[in-house]
């Protein structure tokens, strides 16, 4: 999809790709067992920063968001101030997947 996406960006000679990542590939905590879903995180980082080297002087920009910890069941069983610490605002995200739903740029 990023490819055909960048194509029509090539042509405009401006366009911006955002991906979601997450922080733990950057930054691994011991006592998460995050690695196996971290090797796609971990690639993705990579592909974003040569991608953003590569297109630079075509005007295309690329990012990847990385948010931070958010509360959803997987996170039951570890300390909700262990989360917490880890965050620099000290802010948890509320898991809110019900509530958003449906494809984007659509009305639910």
């Amino acid at each position: 999809m990023t490819q055909l996406t960048v194509k029509q960006m090539l042509k405009r000679k401006s366009g911006n790709v955002v991906s979601i990542t997450a922080a733990l590939a950057d930054q691994p905590v011991a006592g998460i067992n995050s690695s196996v879903s971290m090797i796609t995180k971990g690639g993705l980082n990579t592909v974003t920063r040569s991608l953003a080297i590569e297109y630079a002087k075509e005007g295309i920009r690329f990012n990847a968001v990385a948010p931070g910890v958010v509360d959803t069941p997987l996170q039951k069983d570890i300390p909700k101030e262990s989360l917490t610490a880890r965050q620099p605002m000290k802010h948890r995200g509320k898991d809110r997947r019900r509530a958003v739903q449906g494809r984007m740029g659509r009305r639910h």
